[in-house]
């Protein structure tokens, strides 16, 4: 059984394109963490669950984008959440599919999303900026310690080779 877990901050019946399910399995170790989700061409309908109604023109799947079109990720913030036995229901505004009207936004995104020991393909953990910014920092703390190494070891040759030593 899914747990919705989320803030309505907008209208959930205004008009838009169809919504979409899409479920997921994460490590425990990405909860409370920064997920990037690579989202399918093709969805199930979130009204029918996959059996055909009018939202899904019977056809029980939504296209979210044309075949040449390059696959679409989405960055997805997950909440602390230490229930592992059942399931977390996110709604994600605007992920879901094109409405025939342009004038109208797309549908939402109902992303299920349950613990396991492996993570779905096409799930990642996001590197935050401060992590790969310390990594760099480090790296190059250590090469100006070997240049400065280099540089003094330089100096007291040169010394010794001019008498000065």
């Amino acid at each position: 059984m899914s747990q919705p877990l989320a803030k309505v901050t907008s209208d959930l019946d205004q008009a838009r394109g169809p919504d979409v399910i899409f479920s997921i399995v994460v490590e425990p170790r990405c909860f409370g963490r920064t997920i990037t989700v690579e989202i399918p061409r093709n969805l199930n309908c979130a009204r029918c669950e996959g059996g055909g109604c009018d939202d899904c023109k019977r056809g029980g799947a939504v296209s979210l984008r044309e075949r040449s079109e390059e696959v679409h990720s989405i960055e997805v913030a997950l909440p602390c959440y230490k229930k592992s036995e059942s399931d977390l229901c996110l709604r994600i505004p605007h992920e879901g599919g094109p409405s025939p009207d342009p004038s109208l936004g797309r549908g939402h995104l109902f992303l299920t999303v349950r613990a396991g020991t492996e993570s779905s393909p096409g799930v990642s953990l996001v590197r935050h900026v401060g992590e790969k910014a310390a990594k760099e920092r480090h790296a190059l703390i250590k090469q100006s310690l070997i240049m400065a190494a280099g540089l003094i070891l330089l100096f007291f040759v040169m010394l010794r080779l001019s008498g000065w030593l």
